[in-house]
């Protein structure tokens, strides 16, 4: 460590939980926006939009602050197969890039803004068809990783009871903001199974971060 920063640089203290509650406070931002508690001071809603991409970014980091800690291992396969984290990354890659050219979904991914009787929504769109695939190709994954088969037909049924149609050429809609929590409650997840957070833990940096939210 270089002796200048002393006990090491603020961005780096505590790893990745530092990290999570960095994630979990653009969260907050995001949905103090959405509700109204704080008033858009712009009127094209771009610092909604700013946030989100700022979300999935960080979102989609932790894991490079995660895979090198101890209990990487016991979540990996799960964490590189799972649909909604691979969604992130590559919101978070076609944000930076503008152009995808190994997408783990789908590199035309799109947001549109929506007004309706809620206010303003963004929706994001990804290919049907490019989501049905990934998805199992994800379950294929996780059944080579820990031991079994998939059943196509079945998990294609689940995903129609979620709303999720293989149609070729028709995009999904999903609720970003529902995504953007969808991701981070995944993170919760992952780091409980790898011992590398506890529920009181969580519940700390949650805390943590609504208590310093803000703009």
């Amino acid at each position: 460590m270089d002796s200048k920063f002393g006990t090491g640089s603020w961005h780096k203290r505590d790893g990745y939980k530092n990290q999570f509650e960095r994630t979990y406070r653009w969260l907050v931002r995001l949905q103090d926006l959405e509700s109204g508690q704080f008033v858009q001071v712009r009127p094209d809603h771009s610092l909604q939009r700013d946030y989100l991409l700022a979300f999935f970014n960080a979102c989609f980091s932790i894991r490079d602050w995660v895979k090198g800690e101890a209990g990487w291992h016991k979540i990996a396969a799960r964490v590189d197969s799972d649909v909604q984290l691979l969604l992130c990354r590559d919101i978070a890659n076609g944000s930076k890039h503008m152009t995808l050219t190994h997408p783990s979904v789908d590199a035309d991914f799109g947001f549109a803004t929506r007004v309706g009787p809620e206010g303003h929504k963004i929706a994001f769109a990804v290919s049907s068809e490019k989501l049905v695939k990934a998805t199992e190709i994800a379950y294929e994954k996780i059944a080579n990783t820990y031991g079994g088969s998939i059943d196509v037909a079945s998990l294609h049924a689940e995903l129609k009871s979620n709303g999720i149609h293989n149609v070729p050429g028709l995009p999904i809609f999903m609720d970003a903001m529902k995504l953007a929590a969808d991701c981070l409650a995944a993170w919760e997840l992952y780091l409980e199974k790898a011992d590398l957070l506890t529920k009181e833990d969580i519940a700390k940096l949650k805390e943590n971060a609504f208590n310093h939210k803000g703009f």
